[in-house]
């Protein structure tokens, strides 16, 4: 067992369980960070996603979402702070996804919206005229809550779901069980937390997005109420318990944020699997109607850390 609480995944004919598994695999696959996906195309990559940093992240979900992400874009991504993203019509393509609650870069045709969540407040309606503006035929939406929010604004929305949820499913033997920032009676259960400490570098973020993806992807159970443990166990196939979200109780922008659960039809307090090849399916033909090529997931089983944001200090980057 690790140090940090998260034992080695069973083995399945690989030197090391991979955090996200791809339909096309080659013998040997190095860890998340030494990917061999870099190439020329490190030079000139095709797609910028975004990182973040301290204070403006706190919890390691907008990481697993920008690396679930990678893994269905050819090349290696070059990244973009979320609090310096400027782009123009002649930039690299930006594929955004998450949780969209800062001001909006001021002239932003080029951001595909893929899977984005966009919460009521002072930067709202700024941030539906940033959808608006894109260049791409639709802008993509987390949930069912954002696409209301945006209906009738933004002229071509569309549900289309997470990133998290195109991870593949794992059907190996499984052990091990996790309680995310959640108490729980199984004493079985090892504790796990998502939140990310003040100085953590976006490296670092990358690096144990992987890691705690490698535990639930092989977990016998997980017990959570964070929106990107319980999808990601959704797409592997693991079982996990929905616990009902402390924030929810009198605060309706919480209710908004996990309205998808509602959409996944998922009951609280139960252990539950259930089939997301549909919803799977749909944000990949999302992307490649979007993009005009193939999604993948590519033979690189983990992506490589995308590309240091233009700018970043030692420290960040």
């Amino acid at each position: 067992m690790a140090a940090d609480g998260i034992p080695t995944p069973p083995r399945d004919g690989r030197s090391r369980p991979p955090a996200c598994r791809a339909k096309r695999r080659t013998p040997d696959h190095p860890p998340v960070h030494e990917s061999p996906r870099a190439s020329a195309d490190a030079l000139d990559p095709r797609y910028r996603v975004l990182a973040y940093r301290y204070p403006g992240c706190g919890k390691l979900g907008d990481a697993i979402q920008t690396l679930a992400l990678c893994r269905l874009l050819p090349g290696q991504c070059e990244a973009v702070y979320r609090d310096r993203l400027a782009v123009s019509a002649t930039d690299t393509p930006t594929v955004v996804n998450g949780y969209l609650c800062g001001p909006p870069p001021p002239d932003s045709p080029n951001c595909l919206f893929a899977g984005v969540y966009v919460e009521r407040g002072r930067h709202f309606s700024p941030t539906v005229g940033w959808l608006a503006r894109t260049r791409f035929p639709v802008a993509g939406v987390r949930d069912p809550a954002t696409l209301a929010r945006t209906a009738g604004r933004s002229p071509r929305v569309d549900f289309v779901g997470c990133a998290t949820l195109t991870l593949d499913p794992y059907k190996s033997p499984r052990r091990g069980s996790y309680a995310v920032d959640l108490p729980t009676a199984d004493r079985r259960a090892t504790p796990l937390t998502h939140r990310v400490p003040r100085g953590m570098t976006w490296p670092e973020q990358w690096t144990r997005a992987g890691e705690v993806l490698a535990a639930y992807r092989t977990a016998e159970r997980v017990y959570a109420s964070r929106l990107h443990v319980v999808l990601p166990c959704l797409a592997f196939g693991t079982p996990v318990l929905l616990a009902r979200p402390r924030c929810w109780f009198g605060l309706t922008s919480a209710q908004g944020r996990f309205s998808l659960f509602d959409a996944l039809g998922l009951p609280y307090g139960t252990l539950v699997e259930q089939d997301v090849g549909c919803r799977r399916d749909r944000f990949v033909r999302f992307l490649e109607a979007s993009l005009g090529h193939s999604a993948g997931p590519f033979e690189s089983v983990d992506p490589p850390l995308p590309l240091p944001p233009a700018g970043a200090s030692t420290q960040e980057a």
